[in-house]
């Protein structure tokens, strides 16, 4: 069952349940600072940007070393044998827009070898379109690169909503329609862009890789998914 195959009849079911599962949900921190961090190894260093929602900002984790950007910060050092300088920009609850306004400034005078972007989350559950999504992605990638140049980037796949154990049924089949559409989006989009790469969401994914909410990736989620995220970064 998909978003475009839910009757009429089950809308009512679909909202009561929206406003269940958002009251029922712990509101977990975001992690402990600091927000950047270098994993030592041979000269010179990679820099490494991760820019994104909630998975960026570390909730589910104690520190950002064990959350998504440090996690691919080590599985990129690991790969390499360099020296991997990293920083996580990340706000909980942010979608394309309002990361190119609250977080994308905070590049200013920064440099990097490499730029991941992590959002979608956010975007599906506002149920914006797929031309609206694409259109605010290529803001961003033109925003970022104003700070840092122009850099290889690396689209991370949408988060499928249909596998999050904070959702019921039916509405986890109603929101996973939406990061389905914007992660098919996304693939299609990074085709037409140089030194953008799309990274689909790693597979194997486990109820016991989401923290306590249920809707966060925990420790082992990230380490699963930063690992994969390393193997579309540059050599």
């Amino acid at each position: 069952m998909t978003s475009r195959h839910l009757h009429w009849v089950w809308l009512p079911i679909i909202a009561a349940q929206g406003i269940w599962v958002k009251l029922l949900t712990p509101r977990l921190p975001e992690a402990a600072p600091p927000i950047e961090g270098v994993i030592e190894g041979r000269e010179p260093v990679l820099d490494l940007v991760v820019i994104g929602e909630s998975p960026v900002a570390g909730i589910g984790a104690p520190t950002h070393a064990l959350a998504l950007t440090g996690q691919t910060a080590q599985a990129w050092a690991r790969r390499t044998g360099r020296s991997v300088r990293w920083l996580a920009l990340g706000r909980s609850g942010a979608t394309v827009r309002t990361t190119i306004a609250e977080l994308v400034p905070q590049l200013a005078g920064r440099r990097a070898d490499a730029v991941v972007i992590g959002l979608g989350v956010n975007d599906a559950l506002d149920r914006h379109s797929a031309s609206r999504w694409c259109t605010d992605l290529n803001e961003l990638i033109l925003a970022v690169r104003d700070q840092v140049g122009h850099r290889p980037i690396v689209l991370a796949g949408v988060p499928p909503l249909d596998q999050f154990p904070a959702f019921p049924e039916p509405l986890r089949s109603f929101l996973g329609g939406y990061s389905k559409t914007l992660d098919r989006a996304t693939a299609e989009f990074s085709r037409t862009l140089d030194r953008v790469v799309y990274a689909p969401m790693s597979e194997g994914i486990r109820p016991d890789h989401f923290c306590a909410d249920r809707f966060h990736p925990g420790v082992a989620g990230y380490a699963l998914w930063g690992e994969h995220l390393s193997q579309f970064l540059p050599d």
